[in-house]
Order: structure tokens, then sequence, then C-alpha cells
């Protein structure tokens, strides 16, 4: 399975995967529950037009509404998919460009495990230098 969309830009680890798993189960998600419930022409929640509608609903819900998140497509046939979607806020950026070519990076204070191997390449950096 090709991956069509790529949804970035969240502030931290946690609400990422927290948006992931409201998105692989709204129907377990209170907070998506009653806006399947009553969403209409939604169909099989597990095909890509349905999965998309959700993606497009959550985007337009607290707390992920409030988020400068961007929405990546990998091809221009997205189009078909976004048909009875509701509108995105106006901050939330929609771009088409292959996965490869994603301006994603992590910082350092984003992500702890790289802040701990820094931390141990300064100090050998450190100690060799000192003994010299």
């Amino acid at each position: 399975m090709m991956i069509k969309v790529v949804v970035f830009g969240f502030p931290s680890k946690i609400s990422a995967l927290q948006f992931e798993w409201e998105w692989q189960n709204p129907t377990r998600s209170r907070r998506m529950q009653d806006k399947i419930r009553n969403c209409s022409n939604i169909g099989n929640l597990y095909l890509l037009r349905a999965k998309i509608r959700v993606l497009y609903e959550m985007l337009s819900m607290p707390p992920w509404r409030r988020f400068p998140l961007r929405v990546n497509w990998n091809s221009s046939d997205h189009q078909e998919y976004v048909i009875n979607c509701p509108t995105l806020p106006i901050h939330i950026d929609i771009q088409t460009a292959p996965i490869e070519q994603l301006d994603v990076y992590i910082t350092k204070d984003q992500d702890s495990d790289d802040n701990e191997s820094d931390d141990e390449i300064d100090s050998t950096n450190n100690n060799n230098n000192n003994s010299q």
C-alpha cells in the first residue's frame, strides 16, 4: 500500500501519537464517536475515502484545528478524496510533494534520545581535547 497523505507539524510526539490513534480508531475515540455518527456519507471506515474524510473532520475539530499542521499529498490526484470533506482551517498548509522532499526536521528539543547521544558525543570530544 502506498502512502497517500502525511500530516506533520505537531507540537509534540505525544500529540502526534494521540492524533494517529484517533485517526486509526475513530469509533473508539470519545472525541470522534459523535462526529462519525452525525456525518453522512462516510461509508466503510476501512476505505481510503472514509479515512480521508475522518482526517479532514479531525483537522477541523479542537484541539487539532489549533495546531500549525501541514498536510502533504504525495500526488496531485487527491481532489477525488476530499469531496464532501469539511474545509480545513486557513492556517493548515496543504501541499503536494513526494515524501522524500518533505522538509521535516527533528530538533534536539523535540527528541530526548538525540539529546542524550549528543551529550555523550560532547563529553567524548571534551575528553579528547583535554588529553591533547
